[in-house]
């Protein structure tokens, strides 16, 4: 995830609390002299769910797999986020080759999502499924 997205709905996080005290304000987002309209955070925000989604459906599902919650976390974690060596039991001075090969499908998967944009990749998946 960039570290615009992130700073943006840390932004909006504090600017709800705001909100919450004060009912009443009008409190624009903005990220330098940018006001940040109400779209893109809707995007922003629909963007950061989906990637939560996989990343705690991707645990959940490797977890099935004999791993303990803190691989599965990990190894999520280091996939989706390309990140480099997870912790547990895929640290960095272990392989994935204790993996099944479905797990091992899952993790490229989510590491395709990670690079290139979950967005992009569902785009792709829609252009196939609504040729056939």
């Amino acid at each position: 995830m960039k570290i615009s997205r992130i700073v943006l709905l840390i932004k909006y996080s504090l600017t709800e609390i705001k909100r919450m005290i004060h009912s009443r304000a009008i409190i624009p987002i903005k990220i330098g002299n940018r006001t940040i309209n109400d779209e893109i955070i809707r995007n922003t925000l629909g963007f950061f769910l989906i990637y939560l989604f996989i990343f705690v459906l991707t645990s959940l599902v490797l977890t099935f797999f004999n791993l303990d919650f803190v691989s599965a976390l990990g190894a999520s974690a280091s996939a989706i986020g390309n990140i480099g060596p997870a912790f547990g039991d895929f640290g960095p001075t272990d392989t994935y080759k204790s993996l099944n090969s479905i797990a091992k499908w899952l993790l490229c998967f989510c590491m395709l999502l990670g690079r290139l944009e979950i967005f992009t990749i569902l785009v792709f998946i829609n252009s196939i499924i609504s040729k056939k």
